[in-house]
């Protein structure tokens, strides 16, 4: 995409990829499993780190175009560099190098990203006790008190057999 684009994407995609293991985590009855969902997390991320420096060095070589709206306006390089702001870099041996350093960077970025939406060990007892928050939080939005459906969904106790389901 973007030098100043890609850290920001990779950062978000890294924190949303951790909040997805941890639901997992949360609403997999394996907690002996926590070490896979973490391998699998590692592996997207490779996966989605690859992805990012192999099409932005493909941008940077001017080998592709960012498929923009009016791809003429900028070349590879000039979106990488400069993101469709007038800011008027050019590519340059110091630029080469900059962009070889941003490139190393990418990991850390979505590392950073993951870190953030990790949380820490959960027990049996602590997994159970979210997971019942969670699905009581989720009926209490659907079924409001004096909502759509005239008995609420704490009336008629909805939580409690949603949990029960699991």
């Amino acid at each position: 995409m973007s030098f100043l684009l890609d850290p920001l994407a990779l950062f978000l995609i890294g924190y949303i990829a951790a909040k997805i293991n941890y639901f997992t985590l949360i609403f997999d009855d394996h907690v002996q499993s926590r070490g896979h969902l973490r391998r699998n997390l590692l592996l997207v991320g490779a996966a989605v780190t690859s992805i990012f420096v192999l099409y932005s060095s493909l941008l940077y070589l001017d080998l592709i175009f960012f498929p923009w709206p009016l791809p003429k306006w900028f070349d590879g390089t000039a979106w990488m560099l400069d993101s469709g702001l007038p800011l008027g870099i050019s590519r340059s041996n110091a630029t080469d190098i900059a962009a070889s350093i941003i490139f190393l960077s990418y990991p850390f970025w979505y590392y950073l990203g993951t870190k953030l939406g990790l949380t820490s060990k959960v027990s049996v007892n602590q997994r159970i006790r979210e997971r019942d928050r969670i699905v009581t939080q989720l009926v209490r939005a659907a079924f409001p008190r004096g909502g759509a459906i005239p008995p609420s969904g704490e009336d008629v106790n909805a939580a409690k057999g949603a949990i029960s389901l699991f």
